[in-house]
């Protein structure tokens, strides 16, 4: 707005522009109420998933001390035919107990994750044993005694980082190696190396591989490949792995050829001590 004057200096008039801002203030008003309502859902969902996983627990466990209970009496059963039957019935079911709890602690998991409820808490730690103790635990937890080889290119070696989370990345990414390579008799590889601003973990498998067309949906929300309808997951493995490679700032580099293996590739960003 400006004013315009005579000849003389006298103000004889004012001429300027009004804008019409309703309609935007109206979408903004809409979009503030919008945002609101998807904080509310996603607050009610996460109530909802932190409940339901809290009940759900306690009847599973007492289902599977059950089921535990009746394998231990079947064997004073005087029929070895149906005394084999019911502890075979028992020990399966035990088994789908087992995927069913862990399904919702993924489920659990992964909440706790999208609600922001799991951060990133970082302490030096020695990185070799670290990654060895992992490994140690589970080569001992694998029933069909599959190898892992782990190598090491550097001996001892402070880091910093959130061990919590390297603990989940190389669990899972181990877990999965397993997993799928059971059909082959070539042990699992881990590489730890050091690069110029962190370190370097190398998952290796000789297992069913990946599709390239598949490849690319790799990590997403319960994507399974077509080649593993047969082996037991929930498709949110790799969705751990990512989000937890996220909060310390690393990257996940994955490659694979169907029947030939698969390899994931960490690095992470962090203080090396001399």
């Amino acid at each position: 707005m400006y004013t315009v004057f005579d000849d003389a200096g006298i103000p004889v008039r004012r001429i300027g522009v009004i804008t019409d801002i309703t309609a935007e203030v109206q979408g903004q008003m809409r979009l503030q109420e919008n945002l609101r309502q998807q904080r509310e859902i996603s607050s009610k969902k996460s109530t909802f998933v932190r409940t339901a996983s809290h009940e759900l627990r306690t009847p599973i466990s007492s289902i599977y001390s059950g089921l535990e209970l009746i394998e231990l009496l079947s064997e004073n059963v005087s029929d070895k035919t149906l005394s084999q039957k019911i502890g075979f019935f028992a020990r399966q079911s035990c088994q789908q107990i087992k995927r069913l709890n862990t399904l919702i602690s993924d489920i659990s998991t992964l909440e706790k994750y999208n609600s922001g409820e799991i951060a990133s808490h970082f302490s030096d730690f020695e990185v070799v044993r670290f990654c060895r103790n992992i490994i140690n635990r589970i080569q001992s937890e694998n029933v069909l005694n599959q190898q892992i080889q782990f190598t090491s290119a550097i001996h001892e070696q402070l880091v910093n980082l959130d061990s919590t989370l390297l603990d989940l990345c190389l669990t899972n990414l181990l877990g999965n190696a397993l997993k799928y390579s059971t059909q082959t008799k070539m042990a699992v590889q881990v590489i730890l190396s050091q690069t110029e601003d962190g370190i370097q973990l190398v998952v290796k498998d000789y297992g069913i591989g990946i599709s390239a067309e598949e490849l690319a949906k790799v990590g997403t929300y319960f994507f399974r490949a077509s080649n593993s309808m047969g082996v037991t997951g929930s498709g949110l493995g790799l969705v751990f792995v990512r989000l937890a490679i996220n909060l310390l700032g690393g990257s996940l580099e994955i490659s694979s050829e169907l029947t030939k293996g698969t390899a994931c590739i960490l690095k992470f960003p962090t203080r090396i001590y001399k």
